[in-house]
């Protein structure tokens, strides 16, 4: 019988970062449907393993396929269980679920002369039924090859976009009533904008759709940190606008209000929920997002000021 075949995946963070207790999914390509076969713990022996997986203190799961195939692996934060391998248990880490298609690879013991054993790789092309015993004869079932004319088709079609980010930080740019400022002392210091209580401040950025952005809305995460220990949550809102060539640049945007978390500790950073901007036309348009503190509103109860630090702005890029 031939040897097993590895599965290995590695989840990480926008910034590299490997991180653990995340969950993953091991689909067939394009649906929901668990991988077939069996799946190991070691390459001979072992116990079995089922799906999905979490991945380990080094953001990484792995098993023992019995067949080699293609497949979808689908990550997301376990409930918001994952965190960076980095920052230990405390450090819970929401990110956006992704998905991506992912090879379980044919072993380098698997031989042309081993078509046929059981367990092996026995899906040959029905056209080539004849010629299973020809020299160098052989092929598994997700990526298929003719003995005596070119390979299948392999493009596009066969991968799933994924999800990408851009971190946006606060910079002197179009200031919108808030304060620039500086948290710390350097070398332990980031540039930030002041938001008062009992005001409406904030600030405003600028960027193009990114060149491989695929479809859909992107979505925007506010990053802060509350200046006071104290009780209560924040009041956002968000404007947004994306504006073709030819098109104004400050015609009137779309706007959601939210009411955020509570920055209950002083210099904690506090990521909020993510939110929907706008859905652009094209790759290339300018999208224009403003974020501010609505402090006079009666749901921002947070007595004192917070520190914005940036947005995280999410989009569906092309695989």
């Amino acid at each position: 019988m031939a040897s097993r075949r590895h599965f290995r995946f590695i989840v990480r963070d926008a910034y590299g970062y490997a991180i653990q207790n995340a969950k993953v999914n091991v689909y067939l390509p394009g649906t929901t449907t668990v991988f077939s076969g069996s799946a190991f713990n070691a390459d001979s022996g072992g116990g079995s393993v089922t799906n999905p997986f979490t991945t380990n203190d080094q953001g990484e799961v792995e098993a023992w396929f019995d067949t080699a195939q293609v497949v979808d692996v689908a990550v997301d934060d376990n409930s918001n269980a994952a965190y960076r391998a980095v920052d230990g248990v405390g450090g819970a880490f929401s990110f956006a679920p992704f998905t991506e298609a992912h090879d379980i690879f044919v072993d380098p013991a698997d031989s042309p002369t081993a078509v046929g054993a059981s367990g092996d790789i026995v899906d040959i092309d029905a056209g080539d039924a004849t010629a299973a015993g020809a020299s160098g004869k052989w092929a598994d079932a997700a990526h298929q090859h003719e003995y005596t004319t070119l390979p299948n088709a392999h493009g596009a079609a066969s991968h799933t976009n994924i999800t990408r980010q851009l971190f946006l930080p606060v910079l002197d740019v179009v200031n919108d009533g808030g304060t620039i400022a500086t948290r710390g002392t350097a070398p332990d210091a980031l540039r930030v904008l002041t938001l008062a209580d009992a005001a409406s401040t904030g600030m405003s950025w600028v960027f193009a759709v990114p060149d491989d952005w695929a479809s859909g809305v992107l979505t925007c995460e506010i990053w802060h940190a509350g200046q006071t220990t104290t009780t209560g949550s924040v009041r956002w809102t968000i404007d947004s606008l994306a504006a073709a060539e030819g098109a104004s640049v400050v015609a009137a945007g779309t706007s959601a209000s939210f009411t955020g978390q509570a920055p209950t500790t002083a210099d904690l950073l506090v990521k909020e929920a993510v939110q929907n901007l706008i859905t652009p036309a094209a790759a290339g348009d300018l999208v224009r997002v403003n974020v501010r503190r609505i402090g006079a509103d009666g749901a921002d109860n947070y007595a004192a000021s917070t520190s914005l630090i940036g947005i995280l702005v999410g989009y569906t890029a092309v695989q």
